[in-house]
């Protein structure tokens, strides 16, 4: 029993003995309530480095204090906070807060709370932030309210006991959990440790003492930094193949930024450096188990040219027999151990990577991921560790075991191994290190002086086997233990009371569980889980995994081939998260391949072994040369460890096939019709039949009723008996029929096929026709099938040039020689003038520059003018500029550019850069004004003038090529009359052109509205509208299976075929299109 416990006077940390000796390790003279909770902080640091990794205490008190404080860890850095009881929510300094800011974490903003202190203070409260808390062995995310001039850098409130389910017993003053409570001499202890591998020595005071000094010099003479070893270096042979150059795969700029942050970082650090290679191999950015990033170089090709290293690894069962006699033990693992080992000077430019904009790096140290890495490791402890050592000091790959029969060689040891890593300049991570503990888990065994014991989590799959309640997880079971039935002795006799269970069943039906069939169903738990059947690993052959993924968990099995048998050395399987059995089928198969071969890692690290699956998902990851998010971690994890894949079909992989199904689901009899259940309509017919009133298409069977209906989509007569179901029961049948998986959301025809394939009731048609169209799932994701809602809208009247003009942008391009990369593009409604205008940028203030300075001071300033929702246009700067000039801005719906013309301009303007750029596209700015003046000269379809010809009255050309001869000067005169002709003639050009637009828009009109229907939408309805999503291969995201529509609600009508809509939380979504709107039904 552990505990820390104040006396008055000095802070004691002391383990009781069985004899009644005490562990002490005073620390301070001072008393417990003279300390400042900074100098309580640091007194818990130097305390926590006497005990294991999760030891410490989780509540403390104080002397001369009746609070209680917890001590928590966020992100593996321990922290204490004052527990409340009366405080309904947790709080944090703001200064502690700012901290986790830097580290990413968002502080989010709410609206103004005030909240009172015990002391009767008020506070106000205006921002929260979220943190992962780590207490008592569980994660949760906790809410703190952020607080300025808090005593405490933490307070924990109710929300942080209900998170952590500790209660308080108000009469006694006592805060309980699970395994802690308060004595009644004021001691805190940890009860009920769970289980003896935990367990430290029952050391005496000398030897605690002893050992906590070497443990403080280990840990300050070694340092906590990434150390690097002068003992050896990492040579990638390739031989004389040529480097291998590989396409950095694309990635957003979110990631890109990311990435960088990791190549900044990691040069600070020492790992790579700039290169000049001409091997490039891609990079990933792998989110570790922290939270954290890590760049990874795929290093798959690389590794594919790299001649195999047959260095041998270490005999495991040697290890093993050495530690089994062990009365002391003690680990310590390599920090970062790859990042340790040296590249040798020409293996450097064999690991280059780059980025675009940032340069071409390689590492300098070992990377991981790379073949052979594991044998380099192995090279570097056993020279560290030479034979003389063995029986003592044994290291495998990262991992160092100190064994000793005594305490006093115990310490030897661990003094010697502190100087062999110290000289080889070497560092190791305390979080995972442990010292001198009487027991171990080593390698898949428990290990201690009593010799080896197998680790429970190696059966633990078939131990925690659920009790099965059908017939089909019942026969799944017993296919799992068949398959090992040589190995157990009398199997039939022991397996027939199960056996007896499904005699005449059939597949769904449930069974009837008996005290016969428990004790059967134990025996034979245990009799997979214990020798014969589970076999001790001989490292010398080869080892197998076979796994496989259901729709509920993954299972796998390790074993070996002796005498032509499998026999399997351990199991293991894993119950999916709800995102996980979203996953498809590949991912599964993947995912359930990365579990089995990361839980056996201690068995099959530095050796070639095999893997059995019954898909094909491997094979094709392999192949994939651009992995994204997901897949790519996932190759990653795999790429360092030497296998091959073999395929086997799922009807031979029953051991793995069985534990991957072993989560058992509640099933739902829905022909299990009870009293309760039944309608008039059901009970009469059921009364005319039990009284003899002859109903030859019904019969009355174990309670449930049956109509026979024979349809011709099932002509089978076995399917001519239909459940006939009361209206309780209606609604689950619809669900079953239309929701399930196994129904798939189909249309309303295929749902009532399905429906009265197996049911019947009188309004079964009309009930899945009403059931089908008001499905929110299929409302969500299906478009409607009706005509498009809306037809074209109204004619604009515009009867002169530059009184309607229309914006947008086009872009962004390739940046030019120039440093070009949008261009803008402004067309006049009536005349269909376009200017264009090349821009280095697209930024709110150089868009307003150019229209002020270049549009409206030059050619005037327009009525109206009408653009999209672009974020240059809706700025507050744009809107003003048109309101200075008291014009008028006509935002087009979104995803709608059918009602901006420029929209048609803007096709004419890239087809025509394309077509003279040819393959460099920096020059797409070089001839825009040449097209834009092609546009300006043409002749328009609709107008039948050039549109240079009605903005200025006149055409406009390059080139002169009249030929005015001898008498030139005569040509000077102009008649008196010309201007007022002039001006009449363009008022009849102008009203001819107006009737040219409106001849133009009602033939378009016609075409248009020919497949369209009205549907007009109240203000306030309720509506689904188009969400318009974009495919995202980093965020593992396709657009294609996301929801097609959302809820919104009508907020203002703007016309008739144009709203304002507003979120189910009241945020303004911009102004839609009816096209893009259906109604609820």
């Amino acid at each position: 029993m552990w505990q820390i416990w104040p006396n008055g006077k000095k802070l004691h940390m002391f383990g009781k003995r069985k004899t009644g000796g005490h562990y002490s390790c005073q620390m301070t003279s001072k008393t417990a309530s003279d300390f400042k909770d900074e100098e309580w902080q640091n007194w818990l640091k130097v305390v926590s480095h006497y005990f294991e990794t999760g030891q410490l205490c989780n509540i403390v008190s104080k002397s001369n204090d009746n609070r209680h404080y917890a001590l928590v860890k966020i992100l593996n850095k321990s922290f204490l906070g004052l527990l409340d009881s009366e405080a309904t929510s947790s709080v944090i300094s703001r200064g502690l807060s700012r901290k986790f800011m830097v580290l990413g974490f968002s502080i989010h903003e709410i609206p103004q709370l005030s909240i009172s202190m015990a002391d009767g203070t008020s506070y106000n409260i205006k921002s929260v932030i979220y943190l992962p808390i780590l207490f008592m062995k569980r994660y949760k995310v906790v809410k703190f309210y952020i607080m300025d001039n808090l005593r405490h850098d933490l307070l924990f409130g109710m929300n942080f006991f209900d998170h952590f389910n500790l209660t308080i017993g108000y009469t006694e003053d006592i805060i309980k959990h699970e395994n802690i409570q308060k004595l009644s001499n004021g001691e805190l202890a940890i009860i009920n440790i769970s289980n003896s591998v935990k367990s430290r020595h029952e050391l005496t005071e000398d030897q605690s003492k002893t050992l906590g000094l070497v443990v403080e010099d280990i840990k300050y003479s070694i340092g906590e930094g990434i150390g690097r070893t002068n003992l050896i270096e990492h040579l990638i042979d390739t031989g004389e193949h040529m480097p291998v150059t590989q396409r950095q795969y694309p990635f957003s700029p979110h990631i890109m930024q990311e990435l960088e942050k990791e190549v900044d970082e990691m040069l600070a650090k020492d790992i790579i450096e700039p290169s000049f290679s001409s091997w490039r191999s891609p990079v990933l950015l792998v989110k570790k188990a922290s939270g954290s990033n890590r760049l990874c170089l795929d290093s798959r090709q690389l590794n594919k040219t790299t001649k195999n290293d047959s260095y041998p690894l270490p005999r495991v069962t040697s290890i093993l027999d050495s530690l089994k006699n062990a009365q002391y033990l003690s680990t310590l693992d390599l920090k970062s151990a790859f990042w340790q080992i040296p590249l040798e000077t020409t293996s450097k430019e064999k690991t280059a990577f780059g980025l675009p904009g940032k340069g071409l790096f390689q590492f300098k140290v070992m990377p991981f991921g790379l073949k052979n890495a594991s044998q380099t490791q192995q090279r570097l402890m056993d020279k560290l560790f030479p034979p003389e050592h063995e029986g003592k000091i044994f290291a495998y790959l990262d991992d160092i075991v100190v064994c000793s029969k005594t305490f006093e060689d115990h310490i030897k040891s661990l003094t010697l191994v502190k100087k062999q890593l110290l000289s080889a300049g070497l560092t190791v991570n305390f979080e995972k290190c442990q010292f001198a503990r009487p027991s171990l888990k080593y390698l898949g065994y428990i290990v201690d002086k009593e010799g080896l014991r197998t680790d429970p989590e190696k059966v633990s799959a078939i131990l925690n086997y659920p009790r099965p309640n059908t017939y089909t997880e019942l026969k799944r079971f017993l296919g799992l233990a068949s398959w090992y039935r040589r190995f157990v002795e009398n199997f039939a006799i022991v397996a027939a009371p199960l056996h007896d269970l499904i005699k005449g069943l059939k597949k769904g039906q449930k069974i009837k569980w008996d005290a016969e069939a428990e004790s059967a169903f134990i025996d034979l738990k245990t009799s997979l889980t214990s020798t014969p059947v589970l076999s001790c690993p001989d490292f010398n052959l080869e080892f197998i995994i076979q796994c496989d993924a259901s729709n509920k968990g993954t299972g796998a099995v390790l074993f070996q081939t002796r005498d032509g048998i499998e026999r399997p050395v351990a199991y293991s399987s894993r119950k999916f998260s709800e995102r996980e059995t979203k996953y498809s089928t590949s991912e599964r198969e993947l995912l359930s391949v990365i579990h089995a071969v990361e839980q056996f890692r201690p068995y099959i690290e530095g050796t070639h072994f095999k893997v059995i699956t019954d898909h094909s998902a491997l094979q094709w990851l392999y192949k994939n040369k651009d992995p994204h998010g997901r897949l790519a971690r996932w190759a990653m994890r795999l790429q360092q460890f030497d296998f091959e894949v073999i395929y086997r079909k799922g009807k031979d992989n029953i051991v793995p096939d069985a534990l991957s199904r072993a989560i058992p689901d509640k099933e739902i009899n829905i022909i299990d019709i009870k009293p309760d259940d039944k309608d008039d309509w059901y009970n009469s017919i059921e009364k005319e039949i039990t009284e003899g009133k002859g109903r030859d298409d019904w019969i009355l069977n174990q309670g449930i009723l049956w109509k026979y209906l024979r349809l011709k989509q099932f002509p089978d007569e076995k399917d001519s008996w239909k459940i006939a179901i009361p209206e309780k029961l209606r609604r689950q049948i619809l669900i079953e029929c239309h929701d399930s998986p196994t129904a798939g959301h189909l249309g309303i025809k295929k749902s009532i096929n399905r429906t009265r394939q197996h049911y019947f009731w009188p309004s079964l048609i009309k009930d899945v026709k009403d059931y089908v169209r008001k499905c929110e799932t299929c409302s969500k994701h299906k478009p409607s099938q009706l005509p498009p809602i809306g037809k074209m809208g109204k004619h604009k009247e515009v009867t002169e040039p530059f009184q309607i003009v229309s914006m947008d942008l086009m872009g962004p391009f390739p940046r030019s020689k120039t440093g070009n990369t949008m261009l803008l593009v402004v067309s006049c409604w009536f005349s269909k003038f376009v200017l264009l205008f090349p821009l280095r940028n697209g930024k709110t203030s150089t868009i307003v520059r150019i229209i002020e300075e270049q549009i409206f001071l030059i050619f005037g300033v327009p009525r109206t003018v009408i653009c999209d929702n672009g974020k240059q246009f809706i700025s507050s700067q744009f809107k003003e500029l048109i309101t200075n000039y008291n014009s008028k801005i006509w935002y087009t719906p979104y995803y709608h550019p059918q009602a901006n013309p420029t929209e048609r301009v803007n096709r004419v303007i890239g087809t025509a850069i394309a077509s003279y750029i040819e393959d460099n596209h920096k020059d797409w700015d070089k001839f825009i004004p040449h097209i834009g003046h092609a546009i300006r000269t043409a002749i328009h379809e609709i107008t039948g003038k050039t549109p240079s010809y009605l903005f200025f009255g006149r055409e406009t050309s390059l080139q002169n090529k009249i030929d005015f001869g001898p008498d030139k000067d005569d040509y000077v005169n102009v008649n008196r009359n010309y201007f007022e002709n002039n001006l009449r003639l363009r008022e009849e050009i102008y009203k001819d052109v107006n009737k040219r637009l409106r001849e133009a828009y009602e033939i378009n009109s016609k075409n248009y509205n020919k497949r369209r229907r009205i549907c007009n939408f109240n203000v306030g309805e309720l509506v689904w509208k188009k969400t318009k999503p974009q495919s995202c291969a980093n965020k593992n995201f396709m657009a294609k299976l996301s929801p097609k529509y959302e809820k919104a609600v009508i907020s203002e009508k703007v016309s008739a075929d144009v709203y304002i809509l507003k979120s189910l939380r009241g945020k303004l979504l911009g102004t839609w299109h009816t096209s893009d709107l259906k109604r609820i039904i």
